[in-house]
C-alpha cells in the first residue's frame, strides 16, 4: 500500500479526517488504507463527497476527499458455562 496516504490525510476544523489526493489516487485503494477494507467503504466515501465519482476512477492531484468516522464494531466473544448453577 502507497504508505504516502498517510502523509496526506489531514484533520479539518471541524475534526474531520480528509486525505488530499496525488495523481493516480483511487478511492478503493484509499478506503482500504484508512479503514482496513474497501468493502462498504468505498461507497460511504462516495456519499460524503458529491461529485466526487465525476472525477473518474484514477484521481487527479489536490482534491480534498472527506473521510467519513471509522465504524467501530462491538466485539462479540462466544461464551462458555462450566458449569451448571442449580441441582436436581
Amino acid at each position: 500500500m502507497d504508505s504516502t496516504f498517510a502523509d496526506r490525510i489531514v484533520k479539518l476544523d471541524d475534526g474531520t479526517d480528509a486525505l488530499v489526493t496525488a495523481d493516480g489516487d483511487m478511492i478503493d485503494a484509499v478506503a482500504h488504507y484508512y479503514y482496513g477494507s474497501h468493502e462498504r467503504n468505498t461507497e460511504r466515501i462516495y456519499e460524503a463527497n458529491p461529485g466526487l465519482a465525476s472525477w473518474g476512477e484514477i484521481l487527479p492531484a489536490g482534491l480534498v476527499v472527506l473521510l467519513p468516522p471509522r465504524i467501530i464494531a462491538p466485539v462479540i466473544r462466544a461464551t462458555r458455562k462450566l458449569w451448571e448453577t442449580s441441582r436436581a
